[in-house]
């Protein structure tokens, strides 16, 4: 568990049970916002624009989510 998370079961009093569902499900939200964007951003249709794609990051999202359930 980070420090933060450490952290912050000291100062309220709490335990944080299943850390690592909670960070796999913080990544599978990143990745489902990140692919909405991305689908807003194709569907504008404007290809001029100088950023990478937020698409491009759902599938490292995804990638963090599987490693923090312990699996490949």
């Amino acid at each position: 568990m980070p420090t933060l998370a450490a952290q912050y079961e000291a100062a309220g009093g709490v335990t944080i049970a299943h850390w690592d569902f909670h960070m796999a499900l913080a990544y599978y939200k990143i990745a489902v916002v990140s692919a909405g964007i991305d689908h807003r951003l194709r569907a504008a249709g404007d290809p001029g624009q100088a950023h990478d794609s937020p698409g491009d990051a759902v599938e490292r999202y995804l990638e963090l989510a599987r490693r923090a359930l312990g699996r490949p």
